[in-house]
């Protein structure tokens, strides 16, 4: 009878996929392998590494419900969609009334936020466009099926990008953004009380 001999490779992929299912630890011969060799992603289950749309859109909610006031919450789902994304910079901008930046995660953003504009002019979104140095893109952020901002993010140049989770990751932000972008926006244009 003829054994089959598998490549090691495979053979440890075997090994850590029935480490996970069993809850046990690796054994030495698969870590001395993975150290050895740098295949340390092939301990990793290939599902966790499955980008999860509702898990990413449940992150931004929590963070914004859970911030003191809208403000605050347009800041910190700025700041957790530039960790996502590891971009330079994220910036969240208004064009309901006029044109305005509502927030900036990260490095200044140098110039004016046209890619933005554009988004939210077009009321589509901006892809990436690796060619063009610093990349950028954006998502037009609606509210009751009108453009009310937009919500972008610019990367260092030869920064490597996702170039599909990016419009996802924008686009899933600015759902999470609209009530909070909304709120900031009736709260600028209500008239102030005039003492009596």
């Amino acid at each position: 009878m003829m054994t089959l001999r598998y490549p090691p490779v495979l053979q440890v992929f075997a090994r850590a996929a029935l480490s996970r299912i069993e809850g046990r630890e690796l054994d030495s011969r698969t870590r001395s392998f993975m150290t050895s060799s740098g295949a340390a992603r092939l301990v990793h289950s290939p599902l966790a590494m499955l980008n999860n749309p509702v898990t990413d859109l449940e992150s931004f909610l929590d963070v914004g419900h859970t911030a003191p006031d809208d403000r605050i919450a347009i800041e910190r789902i700025g700041h957790l969609l530039q960790s996502k994304l590891r971009a330079a910079t994220v910036i969240i901008t208004a064009t309901a009334s006029e044109r305005r930046v509502l927030s900036v995660s990260g490095r200044s953003w140098q110039g004016d936020p046209h890619v933005a504009w554009r988004a939210a002019g077009a009321a589509v979104g901006v892809p990436v466009d690796s060619s063009v140095e610093p990349s950028q893109a954006a998502e037009p952020i609606r509210y009751s099926n009108e453009v009310i901002g937009a919500v972008a993010a610019r990367w260092t140049a030869g920064a490597a990008i996702d170039s599909a989770r990016a419009p996802s990751m924008l686009r899933i932000a600015s759902l999470a953004l609209a009530a909070h972008v909304r709120c900031l926006l009736d709260q600028s244009m209500m008239p102030t009380a005039k003492p009596s």
